[in-house]
């Protein structure tokens, strides 16, 4: 018997364990070590304050005090989900972002992106548990987002750093409007009161950043009309950003396209160091030279700086975001430039003024991707232990968000999940089930399961020893593949083994279908830390204790 045992387990280590290739950044995080980060998709500064400060947010308002709110952080240009999403964890600066819109050229080797290609690389950057997040920002399932977001509090004492993506407010944004899109806030405003209530008393350090704003207004379609100007010397448009064939001059085409289209800005590369602007009222030139960048102007001061006290000077970044943090168009001299120096960026970027916006059958009441404050201008909210040495001022520059934050581990993971025993009982037949669970590393689980009258748990009925390895994990659901060995008298069968598990709250549902056998699906109730309760396919109760 102890031979059969012993093959059965190497049967499912050769089966299970390449299917998961074994890491050494496993970690168990230090309580003060724990960081819950959320990403709340399409909030802008102007918004999030107007609500927080006319109550609309109590449980934000109640959680944070002023001193943890940066109210103006400084987003990157555009302001696009994957433009943020794949490089403020690295930290990588918006000239060198790898994913500056849903559409852009790749210089080496050349190819233009796409946008399901461009979905997939922003899905894949965020962590393991966040890729399915996109899903809840798709009307009709966004009310899964509140759901997911509690389950998130289980997940602080396995994982160093826990990173939620609330796309919901982005979305109800686009296809419904502003008052859709703050009643969204609202919602997960609530929703975090609720996950507040089921964090424990250990320290949890809490970072929520938005990753640019909306802008309502009007929605214009300028597509057909750029394509009609441009005709074959438009190679795409992905706004704002225009891609013109090689060798074409960007200025031959800015005056035509601010005159015959209801586009606002026109802006482009007009020689190395030096970026032209046209709008109706006048030009506007950024000069760059030594890391810093002056603003110029003709005719007027449409973007407004010189009013609010700048005198044609050099600025570094930093004085720039300080001088226009509360400005109309915040940080645009920088960001403009740094995009237009961006290999996989366009010749040409087109954009609307307030009160407008880029209409997609996406976008259909707001959209982002400009350079107004609706659009550049978030806010970031930090508490916890070992954020209290963090400068909270009243502007940031996004970008550095994580630089300044310390010891942040995104890939770090358990070292190894829960070990289980299960007890089983059916009263009617009188029959049970034992079942031992040993994990060894991360994502890896082996077992046996035991088969017997209630009063005689030996081998000598019917046993599976089985071998399993995790393939897909969400904040919600769990997908398990592996094999096992059936031994059942004298008979030994092999069997392919899927395992689903679905956790909502403290409820859980295991579904578990063996190729050979009847498929068999637990639902529990998790009584706290180490107990749950549960019945198997309504013909049997016990519990399964984990350590």
């Amino acid at each position: 018997m102890i031979r059969r045992v012993l093959f059965v387990l190497f049967f499912s280590l050769t089966i299970v364990s390449p299917l998961y290739s074994f890491q050494d950044d496993a970690v168990e995080p230090e309580e003060e070590s724990r960081f819950l980060i959320i990403h709340l998709d399409g909030v802008s500064s102007e918004h999030f304050i107007e609500m927080l400060q006319g109550g609309q947010l109590p449980n934000i308002e109640a959680y944070f005090e002023d001193d943890d709110i940066i109210n103006h952080a400084i987003t990157y240009f555009p302001s696009k989900t994957p433009n943020v999403i794949t490089s403020i964890k690295k930290a990588i600066p918006p000239k060198d972002s790898r994913v500056p819109s849903w559409h852009f050229r790749n210089p080496d080797p050349y190819s233009i992106t796409s946008m399901p290609r461009s979905f997939l690389q922003m899905a894949f950057s965020t962590s393991r548990l966040s890729v399915t997040n996109l899903i809840y920002g798709i009307q009709g399932f966004h009310r899964m987002a509140g759901i997911a977001l509690q389950n998130s509090a289980d997940l602080l004492s396995k994982y160093p750093v826990v990173q939620f993506y609330w796309f919901p407010t982005d979305t109800q944004g686009h296809f419904n409007g502003e008052e859709a899109y703050m009643k969204e806030i609202r919602r997960f405003d609530r929703q975090f009161g609720k996950l507040v209530k089921r964090l424990d008393s250990k320290p949890v350090n809490i970072i929520i950043y938005s990753d640019h704003g909306i802008a309502f207004g009007d929605g214009i379609k300028p597509d057909k009309e750029i394509r009609n100007l441009l005709k074959e010397d438009l190679e795409f448009f992905s706004y704002p950003a225009i891609y013109l064939q090689e060798g074409v001059n960007p200025a031959g085409y800015a005056e035509l396209l601010l005159e015959n289209t209801e586009l606002d800005f026109i802006f482009y590369l007009e020689e190395a160091g030096l970026v032209k602007g046209l709008h109706a009222d006048g030009t506007i030139r950024f000069r760059y030279r030594e890391g810093r960048v002056r603003y110029e102007f003709l005719s007027n001061d449409i973007l407004g700086y010189y009013e609010n006290g700048y005198n044609g000077e050099f600025l570094t970044i930093d004085e720039w975001l300080e001088m226009t943090y509360e400005s109309r168009y915040p940080g645009a001299p920088v960001n403009i430039f740094s995009y237009l120096s961006n290999p996989r960026s366009g010749e040409m970027i087109v954009m609307f003024d307030e009160g407008k916006f880029y209409q997609t059958p996406y976008s259909k009441r707001g959209n982002h991707g400009g350079f107004s404050h609706y659009e550049m201008s978030v806010p970031i909210l930090l508490k916890g232990p070992a954020l209290e040495d963090f400068e909270v001022k009243e502007h940031f520059w996004l970008p550095e968000l994580f630089v300044e934050i310390k010891d942040l581990d995104f890939e770090g993971h358990p070292s190894r999940d829960s070990h289980a025993v299960r007890r089983l009982y059916n009263l009617k037949s009188g029959t049970a089930l034992t079942e031992l669970e040993l994990s060894p590393t991360y994502r890896i689980s082996y077992g046996i399961t035991l088969y017997h009258d209630s009063h005689i748990p030996s081998f000598r009925n019917h046993f599976n020893v089985w071998g399993k390895a995790d393939l897909f994990r969400s904040y919600l659901s769990r997908l398990w593949i592996g094999a096992a060995l059936s031994v059942e008298k004298e008979r030994n069968l092999p069997i392919f083994l899927i395992q689903y598990d679905l956790n909502v709250g403290k409820l859980s549902l295991e579904t578990r279908i063996l190729t050979t056998q009847k498929a068999s699906f637990h639902i529990g109730y998790q009584v706290n830390d180490w107990l749950r309760v549960e019945t198997a396919n309504f013909n049997s109760a016990g519990v399964r204790l984990t350590f």
